[in-house]
């Protein structure tokens, strides 16, 4: 019974998320500079710099082990659909890093409440503009939420981006990144 629990629970990250592209040739080395591009929100709640600065923290959490540092940049790219195998961009300062992190949050509502969240991430390398890994994450399918009525409630709006932000590394920690 407690391995069939454990299994599940390790195992739920990976079914809500799925590698889209996979430059097969992409290396990255430690230590490598992601620089954040401001994200594309949909649907969220809270102001845009707010949820930057929470981004950011919570992905630099993430990637920390793996001597990886995360820092936001002054690029504001307004279309991440739009970003493909080769991509453009201009403004701010990124001569001081490896790669520019694209991501895209959307907040899902049932009835008016925050039910799931879906983000993507998209890994642009600074030197040759190119797409190098995109991958998607759903909390849907991927996140487990047991709740307890009095105990353990369904996790409130912050908490749940905070699950999707985390878990949605999954796939590019798994396919791009070795401890």
């Amino acid at each position: 019974m407690l391995f069939t629990i454990s299994l599940f629970t390790f195992s739920c990250a990976s079914l809500g998320s799925k590698t889209l592209y996979l430059d097969k040739y992409v290396t990255i080395k430690t230590p490598t500079k992601i620089l954040l591009v401001r994200p594309t929100m949909v649907n969220c709640i809270g102001g845009q710099d707010e949820n930057f600065n929470c981004i950011e923290k919570l992905i630099s959490l993430e990637l920390a082990p793996y001597n990886i540092s995360v820092k936001k940049s002054n690029i504001d790219y307004q279309d991440f659909d739009k970003i493909g195998q080769v991509s453009t961009f201009a403004g701010g300062n990124i001569s001081n890093g490896d790669f520019l992190m694209f991501s895209k949050i959307t907040r899902l509502t049932a009835m008016g409440q925050t039910r799931d969240y879906k983000v993507e991430y998209k890994l642009v390398s600074i030197f040759d503009k190119k797409l190098k890994f995109h991958s998607k994450y759903n909390t849907t399918v991927g996140a487990t939420m047991i709740v307890i009525p009095g105990i353990k409630d369904f996790p409130n709006t912050d908490q749940l981006m905070a699950i999707a932000i985390k878990s949605g590394l999954y796939e590019f920690k798994k396919k791009l990144l070795t401890k």
